[in-house]
């Protein structure tokens, strides 16, 4: 995690999260009452990302291995992920869960909690209690930010394949980093495509998958399909795939 981000997170009024402690006592204690949905993708959000992708290419990131735990009668999953960039003064390790059946029960279908310790002396500085928030908003920001540097120059037409919270998310990324972009939503439940597509600032709904790859300069996924929903033959010179 980078410092200036996690410090920015705790301190954004609306949404401060978690537990801040020093000497071994609580300072500071102020959870969310929900996952904040409409907190803005903001610049800095942003930057981090982009600094995490350039710390792993030239080496400053320690990313140890993904620990993973399955739970297919649930049609769940939880990862345990933890990293830390030299030079920043803290580390973090990430607790993140997505079970997919969420919505039919009313619950959204990820949630989580990132530990944030002191890189010179271990002791934990805060739980971020954020219910998924920052999981969410750093795969939204990945994706976008990844696409956005590896696509084409001139792309414009994104599609993003999928209806739930990560696409929600790609597509508010998408918007903030490149406010021109055509973005189009397609999902195999139609209803839900149509419900994401009006929650989010022109965003249209792409009724056939097929064509809407066939014209697309960026295609993202956003889905936990088992089965592949894209073949390769409707795939255009030059397209963009993140997955």
């Amino acid at each position: 995690m980078n410092t200036a981000h996690y410090q920015a997170i705790v301190a954004a009024p609306g949404f401060a999260l978690g537990v801040r402690c020093a000497d071994d006592e609580i300072t500071g204690i102020d959870f969310l009452e929900s996952r904040p949905e409409q907190a803005p993708v903001t610049p800095l959000a942003a930057e981090a990302v982009r600094d995490a992708y350039r710390a792993i290419s030239d080496g400053r990131a320690n990313l140890p291995p993904v620990g993973y735990l399955g739970f297919p009668a649930a049609h769940g999953d939880c990862h345990i992920k933890y990293g830390h960039i030299a030079g920043d003064a803290v580390f973090a390790v990430k607790i993140a869960s997505g079970f997919y059946d969420n919505p039919a029960k009313g619950l959204p279908s990820s949630s989580g909690v990132v530990l944030v310790f002191s890189a010179l002396t271990g002791q934990m500085e805060a739980l971020l209690a954020d219910e998924g928030y920052l999981t969410d908003l750093r795969t939204g920001l990945g994706g976008a930010v990844a696409s956005l540097a590896l696509c084409r120059p001139d792309a414009r037409r994104f599609v993003i394949v999928g209806s739930g919270t990560q696409a929600y998310w790609l597509a508010r990324s998408l918007r903030h980093l490149m406010p021109k972009a055509e973005i189009a939503i397609w999902g195999r439940d139609p209803a839900r495509a149509l419900a994401l597509a009006a929650r989010l600032q022109g965003a249209t709904v792409a009724p056939d998958l097929e064509q809407a790859c066939r014209s697309a300069d960026v295609i993202l996924t956003a889905t936990p399909a088992a089965q592949p929903l894209i073949r390769a033959e409707w795939i255009g010179l030059g397209c963009h795939i993140t997955a």
